[in-house]
């Protein structure tokens, strides 16, 4: 299995993660997200544009997020993107019980997603000594 295969399927298993965004001051700012959607390549989100999340991403796209668990951390960063087809939107929403029943609509207009790309990261395993330490 690849480290990129390894992140995909470790974040699939434990979707609750810390995301770090920068605020206007130029300040980090953490907070849970849950990852809505993995696949091979890419971490799927959703937000709204009334959050101010959202709003530090749109001014700076530069975004990390961590994942532990067992004693495994995954770190992957890069650059958020909003622009994500309508039919894994529609996937996203459709397949989250969270979103339906916050957000009633697929259609509802303050309903945002974006993606980060699984190309910059790292694996650190706490379970081997030394630990093990992969990267992307």
């Amino acid at each position: 299995m690849t480290t990129k295969q390894f992140i995909a399927k470790f974040i699939s298993e434990n979707r609750n993660l810390s995301i770090a965004t920068v605020d206007k001051k130029g300040n980090p700012s953490v907070r849970v997200f849950q990852v809505m959607k993995v696949d091979e390549d890419k971490l799927y989100f959703a937000t709204t544009t009334e959050k101010v999340v959202y709003k530090q991403i749109k001014m700076n796209s530069n975004i990390e997020v961590l994942a532990y668990a067992d004693n495994i951390s995954i770190r992957v960063r890069g650059e958020a993107n909003f622009n994500l087809s309508t039919e894994v939107k529609r996937e996203i929403f459709d397949n989250s019980e969270v979103l339906k029943s916050i957000y009633k609509s697929f259609d509802n207009e303050i309903l945002t997603y974006f993606s980060l790309d699984l190309a910059e990261g790292e694996v650190f395993d706490l379970n081997h000594m030394p630990p093990k330490r992969e990267f992307l």
